[in-house]
């Protein structure tokens, strides 16, 4: 089974996965929800220095040191860049990303990149417990109706 490593958007922290990792344990496979430097339990690291190259590097050092294989890297928000970067990094070991509700305009299909298209993203949306059409207007409006509500 693969690793799911959930990567929290700006001002969040690990603890925004809470409800879909148990759903992704359940289904057999190991999750990771790490805050970032500066985040959650890591806040006290914050400083001035910290920025992009330091979450890359926060991501990119897990997998390395928990020699992680056939990873899912999943970011939220912010975590788009993070994970896509931190995807380049590391040697292909069967991994992949997912930018669930990337920073763009909302409702601007060739912002979002086509998300919907890959699979997963719409395993880890279709895991959500939130079903409102609203939430999927404002926060998915390029994907079509009913993939994520």
């Amino acid at each position: 089974m693969s690793t799911y490593l959930l990567v929290h958007g700006a001002w969040h922290s690990g603890r925004c996965w809470d409800r879909l990792t148990p759903l992704l344990t359940l289904a057999g496979h190991r999750v990771l929800v790490p805050s970032l430097t500066g985040y959650g339990d890591k806040a006290h690291l914050l400083t001035p220095e910290v920025g992009l190259d330091t979450h890359v590097d926060d991501i990119v050092r897990l997998i390395l040191d928990e020699d992680l294989t056939d990873v899912v890297l999943v970011g939220h928000s912010y975590a788009g860049p993070v994970i896509s970067s931190a995807a380049n990094e590391v040697p292909e070991d069967g991994e992949s990303a997912a930018d669930v509700l990337p920073v763009t305009k909302t409702g601007d299909p060739k912002a979002a990149g086509g998300c919907h298209r890959h699979p997963n993203c719409r395993r880890a949306c279709s895991a959500s417990p939130i079903r409102s059409p609203t939430a999927h207007r404002r926060w998915c409006g390029d994907w079509p109706p009913g993939t994520t509500a």
